[in-house]
């Protein structure tokens, strides 16, 4: 185990710290050697006693052989302590069983519980997914850490604004006018960072609700079947809507009803629109059969990529890919491409992927990136055969 001192005013690495721990508890100084009892706070509590308190006087973090963070010790000047446990396991070995069992009641020892019914495990989520639920999570980390440093600042901000006497004007000629100047613009731009991080994280929050409401993308391994599942519901609403209409041209009421209609509902039919039209208007049939093509036309389409097979060649200067596991077109070079090569790339909205492997440059594995994947290696092939003439 080693022990690092932290700088006292690294904000960001010390909130970020506390934020990975499981438990942060906090006692006073001259309660160290007392037993009295601490209590549990959260990493914005600390944050916050160290702007009030005028900032941090001593913080160590302590790590393991792994570089794995175990603990870390915030001081505050004379007044008080806080001890952040990365872990449970951390926080057993330091604490004592009747402190550990007050943070982690669950965790006290108890009687066997009762047997209960097995439930259904939950579907394991496809790669896809995973990948999905990971992103949503890392633009909610940055949406709660930028709300956590806007809530600071903010705070920071009304502390500087409140040694202003309310109403009190900047004396004019006066020695103190300058720097009183400078100090309520200060006061001014940190209220401005804290609505700008408030922005960040309003920006990052609604990236996150956004993750996985795209509707059913290709890249899903089981995009198929779920593409099936959309499909039968538009047919068997296809076919209630078509039903439906042909018992309101008869006015029959009772028939509606039969097919799990309220009165209300059931009358609502039968009474004319705007447009004078009674039952369901035939742009929803025409718009909803259309919605029907097209989910079977991707479908075909998916099931036929789906036969594809994999495949990898060596071209002029670059090695060319159709991954089906990933779902794209890649072309991958050694080192980076020249200009000229990556705006062929860019013109057939190929996109570099520092992330996977090979760093390629890449494009979905459609029918249309099929075509431009082809169009990019006939101007590759090109460009490759101009400079092996002139030279």
């Amino acid at each position: 185990m080693s022990m690092k001192t932290i700088r006292c005013n690294a904000l960001k690495k010390i909130l970020s710290l506390l934020a990975e721990c499981a438990l942060v508890t906090c006692y006073k100084y001259d309660e160290m050697d007392s037993g009295a009892a601490r209590d549990a706070v959260t990493a914005s509590d600390v944050m916050e006693a160290g702007q009030k308190s005028g900032g941090f006087d001593r913080v160590y973090a302590d790590y393991d052989g792994n570089d794995e963070l175990i603990k870390i010790s915030v001081g505050i000047h004379a007044n008080y302590f806080f001890t952040g446990y990365r872990t449970k396991d951390a926080a057993k070995a330091a604490l004592t069983p009747e402190a550990f069992a007050k943070y982690f009641p669950v965790d006290v020892t108890s009687p066997e519980p009762e047997a209960v019914a097995p439930v259904e495990a939950e579907p394991i989520p496809n790669h896809y997914e995973a990948k999905q639920a990971e992103r949503k999570a890392r633009y909610e980390a940055r949406a709660a850490q930028a709300s956590t440093a806007s809530d600071m600042t903010y705070k920071r901000a009304r502390s500087m604004a409140s040694v202003i006497p309310f109403g009190q004007p900047i004396h004019i000629g006066h020695h103190s006018e300058r720097s009183d100047r400078n100090y309520r613009g200060k006061i001014h731009n940190t209220f401005g960072k804290a609505f700008a991080l408030a922005d960040t994280a309003k920006h990052y929050a609604d990236k996150a609700e956004s993750v996985g409401t795209g509707g059913i993308s290709s890249d899903d391994p089981d995009a198929v079947r779920k593409l099936s599942i959309q499909l039968v519901k538009m047919e068997e609403e296809q076919a209630m809507m078509k039903k439906v209409n042909a018992l309101v041209r008869k006015k029959d009421v009772k028939g509606i009803e039969a097919l799990g209609f309220s009165p209300e509902a059931a009358a609502n039919l039968l009474t004319k629109d705007f447009a004078g039209r009674i039952g369901y208007p035939s742009y929803r049939l025409t718009n909803n059969n259309a919605n029907i093509k097209r989910v079977k036309d991707r479908i075909a389409a998916l099931q036929k990529l789906a036969e594809r097979v994999s495949i990898e060649q060596a071209g002029a200067g670059y090695t060319y890919k159709e991954d089906t596991d990933e779902n794209r077109v890649m072309f991958i070079f050694e080192g980076k491409p020249d200009e000229q090569t990556r705006k062929i790339l860019k013109n057939n909205a190929f996109k570099w992927s520092p992330n996977r492997d090979g760093k390629p440059w890449v494009r979905q594995l459609t029918n249309a990136g099929l075509w431009a994947g082809k169009q990019v290696r006939e101007a590759l092939d090109k460009l490759a055969l101009q400079a092996s003439e002139v030279a």
